[in-house]
């Protein structure tokens, strides 16, 4: 299916540049994660509904915005929770996606923000 979206040659030249990357620091992690189809359903674990903000786009034409953001101490504090929570539950095959999340998290500044949209 990717062959729809992305050529052959593209694909190779985008998989050289990312060895060359992870070549050159290997200790670094990616600043955005995405999801191309839906929004996981995990990701919501790092937010509060408060922390919800639909917002009208510049264009004048009835569509909005949706975002959550929120500071990246309080996101790895859900995290940690939601882990615990998952630990003791019949959920628990969850708990590596979650970890996953959470050992992301951690590479960044604590006063960093968190914005999923």
């Amino acid at each position: 299916m990717v062959d729809a979206f992305v050529s052959e040659g593209e694909a190779r030249r985008a998989a050289r540049e990312l060895a060359r990357i992870r070549r050159r620091e290997p200790s670094a992690v990616p600043s955005m994660l995405q999801s191309p189809w839906h929004v996981p359903v995990r990701w919501f674990i790092l937010v509060g509904e408060e922390e919800r903000h639909l917002v009208p786009l510049e264009e004048d034409d009835g569509r909005f915005r949706l975002y959550y953001w929120t500071p990246l101490a309080l996101a790895r504090k859900r995290a940690q929770r939601a882990l615990a929570a998952l630990r003791r539950s019949e959920l628990a095959p969850l708990v590596q996606m979650v970890r996953e999340m959470a050992e992301w998290l951690s590479a960044f500044h604590p006063q960093s923000v968190l914005e999923l949209d």
